[in-house]
């Protein structure tokens, strides 16, 4: 769900070099520039918030329901 360098930065799980390198490019950004990825991070997690969430499952649900075989 990350955008690599929009709404975060990508590493491998187990690359510690990797997250210290992260940690140093959002130590580098400027307050704003850090606000508006925080901006645009939270407005990507809505799209999976729970609301659309249980929405969609339940429009599954009745897709899969409505099958008959």
């Amino acid at each position: 769900y990350v955008v690599n360098g929009e709404t975060g930065f990508l590493c491998k799980p187990f690359d510690a070099d990797g997250f210290a390198s992260a940690i140093s490019k959002l130590e580098s950004m400027d307050t704003k520039q850090r606000n508006e990825m925080s901006r645009k991070c939270i407005y990507m997690a809505d799209e999976f918030g729970m609301e659309i969430s249980h929405k969609e499952r339940l429009d599954i649900y009745k897709t899969v329901l409505s099958i008959k075989s």
